[in-house]
């Protein structure tokens, strides 16, 4: 899309991929002239669902700041269903963010690997309620941007470079590294079930603030 995708009715693939793309390029056959004005935006309508099964979800806002306008917003997702995720936001507009349901209990269930990214200063805010449920490695990568993320059983944290804070949360289960932690600020790591254990033995994390 040459702007924005608003998903108002629920999408399911019997297991394909789903790829979304929002602020597409004139590379890639957008007209300039028919690209409104207003922030390009991924958003899904509550109470909707995607389901792609043992497919893969990728949403992206890309950045084509050779368009008139090309301002951009936050990707916004609600229920999601899929065997991998891979959620960007390279816009290029200040507070260009990833964020979930705004603690309405509408989460992922994802059950191998997801990577979540953004560029400037957009944050990765991924904290509802009861928690996300990944079964697979979490990557979450910021420009100066804060990251958070509630996992609604153990969580394992992939190759993670957050350039502000990070807060990671498990809500029955351990939290657990399987690829390198680069974070700059403040990072925060908190298990809510007895006898749950930080495990963060990875030999080349780096924080370079309070933990």
């Amino acid at each position: 899309a040459g702007r924005s995708i608003l998903i108002n009715a629920n999408i399911t693939t019997d297991n394909g991929n789903l790829t979304l793309t929002a602020n597409d390029t004139i590379a890639n056959g957008v007209v300039d002239a028919q690209r409104d004005s207003g922030n390009a935006a991924i958003t899904m309508t509550t109470g909707t669902t995607i389901n792609v099964g043992t497919g893969t979800l990728t949403a992206t806002i890309s950045d084509d700041t050779v368009k008139t306008n090309s301002g951009t917003g936050d990707i916004q997702l609600f229920s999601v269903e899929a065997a991998t995720m891979n959620v960007t936001n390279n816009g290029a507009t200040s507070g260009s963010d990833i964020i979930d349901d705004n603690n309405n209990d509408e989460a992922f269930t994802i059950s191998g690997v997801s990577t979540f990214t953004t560029t400037g200063d957009g944050d990765i805010t991924l904290n509802n309620t009861s928690g996300h449920a990944f079964s697979g490695a979490v990557s979450l990568n910021t420009g100066t941007g804060n990251a958070e993320v509630v996992d609604t059983t153990g969580l394992d944290l992939g190759l993670s470079t957050v350039g502000g804070t990070l807060s990671a949360t498990a809500v029955l289960g351990d939290i657990v590294d399987s690829g390198t932690l680069t974070i700059t600020g403040v990072a925060t790591f908190t298990t809510k079930a007895d006898d749950s254990d930080i495990i963060l033995d990875s030999t080349d994390n780096t924080f370079a603030a309070a933990v």
